[in-house]
């Protein structure tokens, strides 16, 4: 593909950069929370669930680091 050029100067003729938009999160990034924010529910349901049919054990072991974990993860946002 030939370059273009001005048809005074001679010079090449370069396109204007595209703009980008101002704010926007990367996809990659929203999925990542989604990730993080789905799982540790998870942990915390399964937890509970365990508490509730097993041993109330399970409810410190694995539902309280669940929900500690997922406190920060909306101000991480």
């Amino acid at each position: 593909m030939p370059i273009r050029t001005n048809e005074f100067s001679g010079l090449p003729v370069h396109a204007p950069e595209a703009k980008k938009p101002k704010r926007e999160i990367p996809a990659c990034v929203a999925v990542g929370f989604q990730a993080k924010a789905f799982f540790l529910v998870r942990v915390a349901v399964t937890g509970a669930y365990g508490a509730a049919t097993s041993n109330d054990r399970i409810l410190f072991l694995q539902t309280v680091p669940a929900l500690v974990a997922l406190a920060p993860v909306p101000a991480a946002r």
